[in-house]
């Protein structure tokens, strides 16, 4: 459709609308079209200036005179008038936005030396254009913004890595200007250029025109002066110099001649606007979880989907593969002909399989469309366009770059790639000179600068770096670097760390992961690795990463020398392995092995923090395996280093941990006191890195079960749930699922089986997640109780019975006691009693063997009412009675209540009630709160029976 703008008397005309300014209508085909009065005066503005780009301010201004109007309002009214001018519809295009600044016409009134310059030139379109790239995905915006560019700015250069799309950018852009500049726009090819003294030739060429062998340049634009017209320049990067001259030259002296340069290096010439082609959006990080729809909405996998189709691919996407597909489009990094070689193979491999296949070096050798240019047939070829462009400097400095994962500092870089030839001073202005040229990326943070080589061009240089021999060399020294910086960013020695120094150490991950990968390869620096391993297990515990600590630990523990051990490095590695297989495998006698040796060592070397430390992990394994008799002697031991230490996070954790072993102990009234201490309070607490005392820096944790069990319902649900809200999982994992067992165990009690089921999936979502395997049974066993309570006894028993046999196989006895009674409780009701005394027994048993605990009194309550089941009505009244005698000698209300309900109950139904009924009463009226929890409205409901 030709948009060409024309006056009249009769109105003003472009494509197949005329505007009647003085008339103050819009006809389509002579057919009136309706529009706003406001809509039509913004049209009428932008037609009479058109070619020009129109403040939005000015429109605003004129079409809103004397009113505040928000620029939103502007938006909408172009975005109805765009919609109704039918813009962006096949080849329509009449409205352009410069971000930042207004709105153009892309038309303008042809005049006089526009015909000309379009006769001047005889050649038809398909003679000055490529064929415009059918299919174009998620450019749009970035069209738009090149065309206002070169409407309104007349030289703009499109720069980026090679494959990112800038051809495509600038042909579509050039077609769709072609009506603008009256059909004077022409496509100049420089890649097949060789010399960069033909460059003015091969514009002439394009152009149609003669040119003589002196000075070509000048007489080109001499010829050029006086018309108007578009010049493509595109893959200028490798005669950048005599394209730079020519088209300054051009830009000063040729007025009304637009420059539009693809380039993977800026021209860097007056006049010159540079537009950075970013890569196709990526769907979100693997770490989000995305709908089938989500994936598909990106840019970057509609792409490849297409490209997959137009290979023959056609496979049926479901929510499994279409996260291949992201996973595709994120190892390629958005780039479009990396997307495309890919897609290719997809069809002949499959998707899982072209995943694998990118992790190695053969996607470099993927060949493309036949019909593409050259350096565009394989990544190896496009890589090598840029690559030997560069000085050798620049080229070392590249491959010894490509070592690092991810982001890197300018202080890194350096590091890695100066030596006796490269000084620090010249890695600077040689990695300002990958950026220009689009071998490294470059972007901002709150710490600093950061570069980065996309995913293709690091393994393109890694493969040189190997070619050149410096490999080991480069991995050396990367190693010996990550062990240098995490020295430097760890926690001090109680703990407390600063938040950059967070960030960064999780920020560097991989490179850590690398190094370690190399250190205990084939060629790798055993004791390097082993001192590496040693500082980076605190990170992976950081960064909940138990699994991953564990390896390492083993790894380093087991290539280290008989002569070695003792000092430091073993202390560390020790002390990691052993909380680390404490969440993955249990708490096997190999945990105790690993802390007590770890913190032998810590005592002969007199090193009282990680003698604490060593405690802490300690207490951590006697209260997870149950053997409650250790952690009062291990908090005393714990309370004295602290007050020697005199630092406020040994003393919070001495606090804290104290709290629990008395909470466990029963003593409720001792645990609050050590929990509610303002010590607790102190902000370098809260800033104590995951796991470095293995305490609960959330003295909530405990204090909410406190509440309960002391008679305070409603205030322990409340307490619960704000820590809840509280825990961050990707911050602390073990923590979190701590808190998240703790606190559900408050809703259990009060009956809220919704947040209890709720909770039951967050944990074993998490525990899945990071590896965490007695907490997934600890999960289950929560949804196991969901079951029995809403009536499934025969689904909930099976579920709690393989529950409690994991957590026995993991010798995590803390939660068995609970998990044991909903068990037996619910093997009684389907009449299978002589299952569940046994049950309950073992773990009486087990209590009485190391002392005594707090949920005692609940084990003989529960056997009561098995036995009461069983028919043994007195064995139960003497259980319910002991229950209640140990419930008063540990103050625990709640636990009380329960058991003398059960007595009441059975009295009740031995025609006894009286007497207990009046305890039950008595009992009840102590309360002041939670009335309506399961436990009070059923001893209400007792109450008011009689």
């Amino acid at each position: 459709m030709d948009q060409r703008l024309s006056g009249s008397q009769n109105g003003v005309e472009f494509g197949p609308f005329k505007l009647l300014v003085s008339e103050r209508r819009l006809e389509r085909k002579g057919v009136p079209v309706k529009l706003g009065s406001r809509a039509l005066e913004i049209l009428t503005m932008l037609v009479q200036k058109s070619g020009q780009i129109v403040d939005k301010r000015e429109i605003l201004d004129r079409v809103w005179p004397g009113l505040i109007v928000e620029e939103n309002t502007l938006r909408v009214h172009i975005r109805d008038l765009r919609k109704t001018l039918e813009d962006g519809v096949g080849d329509n295009r009449y409205i352009v936005n410069v971000p930042g600044r207004g709105y153009g016409f892309v038309v303008r009134q042809a005049d006089s030396s526009v015909a000309e310059a379009s006769s001047q030139f005889h050649l038809a379109p398909s003679e000055r254009l490529p064929s415009r790239p059918q299919g174009v995905i998620g450019r749009d915006g970035a069209i738009d913004a090149v065309m206002a560019l070169v409407v309104d700015k007349r030289f703009v250069t499109l720069h980026g890595p090679g494959g990112i799309g800038k051809t495509t950018i600038a042909t579509v852009a050039a077609h769709e200007l072609d009506r603008h500049f009256a059909g004077a726009t022409f496509f100049v090819d420089l890649g097949a250029l060789t010399d960069a003294e033909f460059v003015p030739m091969v514009l002439a060429s394009t152009l149609g025109l003669p040119l003589p062998s002196e000075d070509p340049a000048t007489t080109l634009i001499r010829t050029m002066r006086d018309r108007r017209m578009l010049l493509i320049l595109d893959s200028c990067e490798h005669v950048i110099g005599a394209v730079a001259d020519l088209a300054e030259r051009i830009f000063r002296w040729a007025p009304d001649v637009s420059l539009l340069a693809t380039s993977r290096e800026p021209l860097w010439v007056a006049g010159e606007h540079v537009f950075s082609v970013a890569s196709l959006d990526l769907p979100a990080h693997a770490d989000e979880e995305l709908s089938t729809d989500a994936i598909l909405a990106s840019p970057a996998a509609s792409f490849f989907i297409q490209r997959a189709r137009a290979s023959g691919s056609w496979f049926e996407l479901n929510a499994t593969n279409v996260e291949l597909v992201a996973q595709i489009c994120r190892k390629l990094d958005g780039n479009p002909l990396a997307m495309e070689l890919a897609a290719m193979r997809a069809g002949m491999h499959g998707l899982r399989e072209t995943v694998d296949l990118l992790d190695g070096g053969l996607r470099l050798e993927w060949k493309g469309r036949r019909t593409a240019s050259r350096r565009h047939q394989t990544l190896n070829a496009m890589l090598d366009w840029s690559h030997d462009l560069l000085s050798e400097d620049e080229q070392r400095v590249l491959r010894r770059l490509s070592i690092f994962v991810g982001a890197f500092a300018l202080e890194d870089a350096r590091i890695l790639s100066a030596d006796d030839q490269i000084s620090d001073s010249q890695v600077a202005d040689i990695l300002d000179q990958l950026v220009a040229k689009s071998l490294v990326s470059f972007y901002a943070e709150e710490q600093g600068a950061r570069y980065r080589l996309l995913d293709t061009t690091r393994a393109y240089a890694r493969a040189k770096l190997v070619e050149a021999g410096e490999e080991e060399w480069t991995s050396c020294r990367h190693a010996a670097h990550c062990l240098v910086f995490l020295r430097r960013t760890c926690a001090g020695s109680s703990g407390v760390m600063r938040a950059e120094h967070r960030n960064a150490r999780a920020s560097n991950l991989g490179n850590i992961r690398a190094a370690l990968q190399w250190c205990f390869g084939q060629d790798g620096d055993r004791q390097l690795g082993v001192e590496l391993a040693a500082v980076a297990t605190s990170l992976f515990i950081e960064l909940s990463l138990i699994s991953e600590c564990r390896r390492w630990a083993e790894q380093a523990l087991k290539c280290m020398d008989v002569l070695d051990r003792g000092d430091r490095l073993e202390l560390d590695l020790q002390d990691a392995l052993g909380h680390a297989l404490m969440f993955t495998v249990g708490n096997e006698d190999q945990v105790q092995t690993a802390l007590d040796r770890g913190l032998q060592i810590a005592r002969d070397n007199s090193d009282p923090f990680a003698q604490f430390r060593l405690l802490s992990r300690l207490h951590m394994f006697y209260r997870r395996s149950g053997q409650f008799e250790h952690l009062l002697p291990i908090c005393e031991q714990l309370w004295e280093i602290a007050s020697l230490l005199q630092d406020p996070v040994p003393l919070a954790a001495a606090h804290g941990l104290f709290g629990v072993s008395l909470h466990l102990l029963g003593d409720q009234d001792g645990a609050r006191t050590h929990l509610e201490d303002p010590v607790h309070q102190i902000a370098a607490v809260r800033q104590v890195a995951p796991g470095h005392f293995a305490f609960h820096r959330n003295p909530q944790i405990t204090i909410a079960r406190a509440l309960w069990l002391k008679g305070h319902p409603d205030l322990a649900v409340q307490t619960a749930r704000g820590l809840v809200g509280q825990l961050a999982p990707d911050r602390d994992a073990v923590t979190f699922g701590i808190g998240l067992i703790w606190a559900t165990a408050v809703h259990k009690w009060v009956g809220d089986w919704e947040t209890v089921e709720e909770n039951a999936g967050r944990l074993i979502d998490h525990a899945e997640r990071y590896g965490l395997k007695p907490y997934l049974s600890v999960g289950v066993a929560l949804r196991g109780e969901v079951m029995t309570a809403s009536g499934d006894l025969n689904g909930g028993t099976d579920l709690l019975r393989d529950s409690v046999r994991n957590l026995r196989m993991y010798r995590y006895e803390l939660y068995t006691p609970e998990s044991s009674c909903a068990l037996a409780l619910a093997l009684a009701a389907i009449g299978q009693t002589d299952q569940a005394v046994p049950i309950i027994d073992d773990e009486i048993a087990r209590i009485q063997r190391h002392g005594t605990s707090y949920c005692m009194p609940e084990l003989l309550r529960v056997r009561g009412d098995v036995l009461a089941a069983a028919a043994d009505e007195t064995g139960a009244a003497r259980q319910f009675e002991q229950a209640i005698a140990l419930a008063d000698n540990q103050a625990t209300l709640s636990w009380r209540l329960r058991a003398v309900t059960s007595l009441a109950r059975l009295r009740l139904k031995q025609g006894r009630g009286g007497e207990t009924i009046q305890l039950l009463k008595d009992t009840y009226e102590r309360f002041e709160e939670g009335f309506g929890t399961v436990d009070l409205k059923s001893a209400k409901a007792l109450i008011d029976a009689c």
